[in-house]
C-alpha cells in the first residue's frame, strides 16, 4: 500500500509518500520496497545547490538499475514545492548527468522515486486518482520534501 500525502501550513506545502506491505512481504516485495526507499536516499544525497536535475535523476536511475530488473516509472516525477503542491522544476527519476535545471541554495523540492516489479508504463484508474502499472505489477513509491543547500540537503518531511 502506498500513501502519498502533503501538509499545508501558513500557505506553504510539503509532500511525502511511503509504501509498505500489509503482512509479511515476500522476498521480491521486500526487495522492491528496499530498492525504492534506498533510491530516494541516493537522490537526497545527490541534491545540492549547483547540481542539476539530470544529475539527481541519473544517480537514482543508475542505483535502481544496479539492483536488478526493476521498472522505473517515468511519467510521474519529483518536483519543486512551496506555495503550490507541484511547482517547477520537474525532477525525473532518470536522467543525463550535467543536464536540466540547476538547483539554487535554499530551494525546496520533493524527490520521489517510483519503481515497479514489471512495466514502467502506468495508467490512470477509473477513479481518476489512482495510478497502476499497465501489466498489473506491483510498484513502490517513497517521497520526501527537502531543502537544498550548498553542502547538503535537509529533509523536511
Amino acid at each position: 500500500m502506498s500513501i502519498d500525502f502533503g501538509l499545508r501550513y501558513k500557505d506553504l506545502y510539503t509532500d511525502h509518500a511511503i509504501t509498505f506491505c500489509l503482512g509479511a512481504p515476500s522476498v521480491q516485495k521486500g526487495a522492491l520496497l528496499e530498492v525504492t526507499e534506498q533510491a530516494l536516499q541516493v537522490g537526497i544525497q545527490q541534491a545540492r545547490s549547483g547540481v542539476r536535475t539530470g544529475d539527481v535523476g541519473f544517480s537514482i536511475e543508475e542505483f535502481i538499475k544496479s539492483k536488478g530488473e526493476f521498472g522505473i516509472i517515468r511519467r510521474l516525477v519529483g518536483h519543486g514545492i512551496g506555495y503550490s503542491i507541484h511547482e517547477d522544476p520537474k525532477i525525473p527519476n532518470f536522467g543525463v548527468q550535467g543536464t536540466g535545471y540547476q538547483f539554487e541554495e535554499g530551494e525546496v523540492i520533493a524527490i520521489e522515486p517510483m519503481v515497479s516489479l514489471g512495466s514502467d508504463e502506468i495508467i490512470l484508474a477509473p477513479d481518476n486518482f489512482t495510478y497502476k502499472t499497465v501489466d498489473g505489477s506491483l510498484a513502490a513509491h517513497f517521497e520526501k520534501t527537502i531543502v537544498v543547500y550548498s553542502d547538503r540537503a535537509q529533509v523536511l518531511t
